[in-house]
């Protein structure tokens, strides 16, 4: 999964916490739908979701077989572990 990008409004508000993002893994494993269900920041939810949108995972199997399933992901956000960009 790609790291999601630090909203710089939240950085600059030293906004931090976790993101609980709770999506839909298709049979292909393909993130197919996300959204929020915990944050402590709108902006913080939509970086979260908008990386998990473009996430792929290795699809869940029943019985040997691909199926879809919704899990809840958690995102952390902490200012210590990314610093900005320079």
């Amino acid at each position: 999964m790609q790291n999601p990008i630090y909203p710089f409004e939240s950085r600059r508000k030293k906004v931090e916490g976790v993101v609980l993002v709770e999506l839909v893994v298709g049979k292909n494993g393909k993130v197919v739908e996300a959204h929020a269900i915990s944050s402590p920041d709108p902006l913080l939810s939509q970086a979260a979701v908008t990386a998990l949108l473009q996430a792929e995972f290795r699809p869940a199997m029943r019985a040997g077989v691909p199926v879809a399933v919704r899990i809840q992901v958690p995102i952390t956000f902490d200012l210590k572990a990314n610093p900005p960009a320079k």
